[in-house]
């Protein structure tokens, strides 16, 4: 996966992707970050 900062607050694959993502891409992702 590669990970990106958005910097948007544009969460919208947090709640598609956490089931399958380690704590640490939760975290990022929650933080802002999106997993792709």
């Amino acid at each position: 996966r590669r990970v990106e900062n958005v910097n948007s607050g544009d969460y919208r694959n947090c709640g598609e992707a956490t089931d399958e993502l380690p704590l640490l891409f939760i975290y990022l992702t929650k933080k802002g970050w999106q997993v792709e």
